[in-house]
């Protein structure tokens, strides 16, 4: 008698999105996957129910030729995005995520470029894709997400009658699974091929470092490749069920009804949370007693005694109350904020990658980190350190180059070796620190290279700075910088500019000479940002 392979088995030998959810289908049929609103009560989707949906909604655009192509997707966060997404993967078509915050003009280009035959929407997209479909000649099939139930309905007749093309499509880890557009910090957007063995080895090997437990809540757009990640290849994984936010405005209301255990972020979001936390306390003028808190909590854990998330049960329970473990990527993370989640009892961990890397190259553990790192390397790839000081990667992870552009592909490799761009190090133990960008080095005049984030990250720990960029000017360092005007105002301070200035000379005292600011310039309004919220230096 023949033994069936686990799960496990499977996933080590065939990486690939449709093993994971066949896998799942077989050890965890009724176990809830997707948990979300809808019409007032939370709806809830079955890892069964995922599988079946995906198999009749394939035969149905299978019954319509949709076979070996590129397919659109574009719209808020919902159960229906990710089954289209998992929809055109597991039919060994490849999928195009679209930036739902992207120009018209740049969708279009887009969608000319990969000669999408088809688009899924939602319905809040309605006037791109009228300008879309009186521009592009490449697109056949339009599917507003809301008609999805009758195409699945549609499908499944087609299903009992016999028809399996779709379900025993050979699937192969060499398959190319989406072309995703990078947002950039400046210049044209680039298509990166990945692969399902380029997300697949990611996301099992980011398994090894960050342990979910209970709900991983979706907050960030799925058109980017970390939350797919970190959100819903990595809980599936886990056999973890997701709660999917589909919008900001709703957030903390979906944190309070979905409970989450866990989240994935970037530093902004985390910002926010941390304001969150601290204007509740000071409208109710307790931060003495919540500092006094911290440190008596904090003096109790050198003996071993944890009782930080029951002295700081109300902060918690302001996020759901069960939030233990929050990942953050997609930007450089001050470590204040580490810290200040720490001391509640909220675990951050921070992680490094890049899009081009399916994304995720190194990431903290549960019980192994250090403030200030990115983590360790995770196993699916080598990292080195270049005699420039950049960052580069090789292994499964790394992309399969950008889609129709191979000058560009040509220029970000080194032989194997994929050139992120990022400067950083490793120390003894391995562990990543991310100091800037290649690109934004500054050359002083006296022949000294500096990392401008490097100094920005220091900046950021300042009270009443809230955004900052450093530049050079005529061979020195300086600063654009836009105030906490919540700290500015709550603190009665009318002189900004002297405010600042004073911050700022206090910074350079603990400064080498070749570090220092020698001028400031003060802004009114928040500087432009890309949509993963990084802010354009150029």
């Amino acid at each position: 008698m023949k033994v069936k392979s686990s799960c496990k088995e499977i996933l080590l030998n065939k990486k690939t999105i449709k093993s994971l959810i066949s896998c799942r289908y077989r050890d965890s049929k009724s176990s809830v996957v997707f948990k979300f609103m809808k019409a007032g009560r939370i709806k809830e989707i079955t890892y069964g129910e995922l599988k079946e949906d995906i198999d009749r909604l394939g035969t149905e655009w299978q019954s319509m030729n949709l076979i070996n192509c590129n397919i659109a997707i574009i719209g808020l966060n919902s159960y229906e995005w990710i089954l289209s997404y998992f929809t055109i993967v597991c039919g060994n078509n490849v999928a195009v995520p679209l930036d739902r915050e992207a120009s018209r003009d740049d969708v279009l280009r887009i969608i000319n470029e990969t000669k999408c035959r088809a688009i899924i929407y939602d319905n809040n997209y309605l006037d791109m894709i009228h300008y879309i479909k009186r521009k592009s000649g490449t697109i056949k099939h339009y599917f507003s997400m809301c008609d999805l139930e009758k195409l699945i309905s549609h499908g499944r007749t087609l299903v009992e009658s016999g028809e399996k093309g779709y379900i025993n499509i050979k699937d192969s880890e060499e398959n190319l699974a989406e072309i995703v557009y990078t947002s950039g910090t400046s210049g044209k957007s680039k298509g990166v091929m990945l692969t399902n063995k380029n997300l697949m080895v990611g996301a099992i090997s980011a398994c090894e470092h960050v342990k979910y437990s209970g709900t991983c809540m979706l907050i960030l757009p799925l058109h980017h490749t970390f939350p797919m990640a970190a959100s819903i290849l990595v809980p599936m994984i886990e056999r973890q069920s997701i709660y999917i936010n589909s919008s900001l405005k709703e957030l903390y209301r979906d944190m309070m009804v979905g409970k989450p255990d866990s989240i994935a972020v970037v530093p902004l979001f985390l910002e926010n949370m941390s304001r969150k936390i601290w204007w509740t306390i000071e409208g109710g003028n307790k931060s003495k007693r919540i500092n006094t808190a911290i440190d008596i909590s904090n003096f109790l854990m050198k003996f071993n005694l944890d009782f930080r998330r029951k002295i700081f049960k109300k902060i918690i329970d302001s996020f759901g109350g069960n939030l233990k473990i929050i990942v953050c990527g997609g930007a450089m993370l001050p470590t204040k904020y580490i810290r200040e989640f720490r001391n509640f009892g909220i675990t951050v961990l921070n992680g490094y990658g890049i899009t081009e890397c399916s994304p995720v190259v190194s990431a903290s553990s549960n019980d192994n980190y250090r403030d200030g790192s990115v983590g360790q390397p995770i196993s699916a790839c080598t990292v080195k350190i270049s005699p420039e000081g950049e960052i580069l990667v090789k292994g499964d992870i790394v992309m399969q180059g950008y889609y129709n552009n191979q000058s560009e592909t040509e220029k970000v490799f080194d032989g194997q070796w994929f050139k992120t761009g990022d400067v950083g190090y490793l120390d003894k133990d391995s562990f990543l620190y991310i100091t800037g960008r290649m690109k934004n080095i500054i050359i002083l005049a006296n022949g000294k290279n500096v990392s401008p984030e490097e100094i920005e990250m220091e900046i950021l720990k300042l009270q009443g700075i809230k955004e900052v960029v450093v530049f050079g000017e005529g061979g020195k360092l300086k600063a654009e910088i836009y105030p906490d005007y919540d700290y500015i105002d709550k603190n009665h301070i009318f002189d900004i500019k002297a405010y600042i200035k004073n911050v700022i000379d206090v910074f350079n005292s603990s400064m080498p000479g070749y570090k220092k600011i020698n001028g400031i310039k003060i802004r009114k309004e928040e500087f432009l940002k890309t949509t993963t919220r990084k802010i354009k230096r150029y």
